[in-house]
């Protein structure tokens, strides 16, 4: 799936095992520590309040040398929420317009 896609699964189950984020960051002085990037979320069909319990750990987790990320709901059943990335010191460290790739984060 890219940004944007959907798929119908009418009449089907579908269970969220894991999410893998894969992103590339360029250190140009722009981001600095406690900077943030949001990464929007939304689940459609889906009325269950496990819904922002599967997208997330409830924790943030490392995401290493770029700084953490945690999923903020934004709603009653975390159907729309987004992923919130912030920048940490070691990002902050990164040698200018160099890029720091991740791929994997998961929550």
């Amino acid at each position: 799936m890219y940004n944007g896609s959907s798929f119908n699964l009418s009449d089907q189950s579908a269970h969220l095992k894991a999410i893998n984020l894969g992103f590339t960051l360029t250190q140009d002085g722009t981001l600095t520590p406690g900077s943030t990037i949001k990464i929007p979320v939304s689940v459609t069909n889906n009325s269950s309040s496990l819904v922002s319990s599967a997208l997330s750990s409830g924790t943030s987790l490392d995401i290493q040398s770029v700084g953490t990320i945690k999923y903020q709901a934004d709603n009653r059943y975390g159907t729309s929420g987004s992923y919130i990335i912030t920048i940490g010191d070691s990002f902050d460290q990164t040698i200018a317009n160099s890029n720091c790739c991740c791929n994997g984060a998961t929550q």
